[in-house]
């Protein structure tokens, strides 16, 4: 008779409400989309809040438990959600709540642990090497273009000098000429002159 008590006693402590995943073997990575399984039979709680929490621990900026999922339907069977980058480590598990009190358990996963994604350090290191390259390259660029007008300028002033030296050669050479010509004609206008003065004599 006594046994029979305590049977009776404990058949509202037994549920198959069972959390498939995550499981200690398999646990999930930070800032990446995650799903939890289960399975249940009749006679567990239609709808139930899912909680990640992590004892004696917290996770950071979501204190010591994060909601994820609200009136969530048993026979769904199973639940996605894009996990935050919560820390790193081991110690976490899921537990399925009473949606009216958070303290009453349905259902607990085993201990898991959520890894750091390196996915995204990955993709941000490629983001600031792709950065450097590309800013390397612009200055580079903008080095030559430099370097061209540079050139161009320099060609430009060399063309500008040589002007006025070819201008200076060539008026050294007409200038004697011109002087020749100039004492030339000097001296036949004197003759004339003092053959004009001699006939008037």
């Amino acid at each position: 008779m006594q046994f029979l008590l305590l049977a009776l006693a404990a058949l509202p402590l037994i549920r198959a409400l069972t959390i498939s995943s995550p499981t200690a073997a398999q646990g999930w990575a930070g800032n990446t989309t995650v799903q939890i399984t289960w399975t249940s039979i009749a006679g567990d709680p239609t709808t139930f809040s899912i909680e990640l929490s992590r004892p004696n621990q917290n996770l950071g900026p979501y204190g010591g438990s994060l909601a994820v999922g609200n009136n969530v339907p048993t026979a769904n069977d199973q639940f996605t959600f894009e996990l935050p980058q919560v820390p790193p480590g081991g110690g976490y598990l899921i537990q399925f709540v009473n949606i009216s009190n958070i303290n009453t358990v349905y259902a607990q996963s085993d201990i898991f642990t959520v890894a750091e994604n390196d996915t995204v350090s990955t993709a941000t290191s490629a983001s600031s090497t792709t950065g450097s390259v590309t800013g390397s390259t612009s200055l580079t660029s903008t080095s030559a273009s430099s370097g061209s007008s540079s050139s161009s300028a320099s060609s430009t002033s060399a063309s500008t000098t040589a002007s006025p030296t070819s201008f200076s050669a060539a008026t050294s050479i007409v200038s004697p000429t011109w002087l020749r010509e100039l004492v030339a004609t000097s001296a036949v206008l004197s003759v004339g002159i003092a053959v004009g003065f001699g006939l008037l004599a």
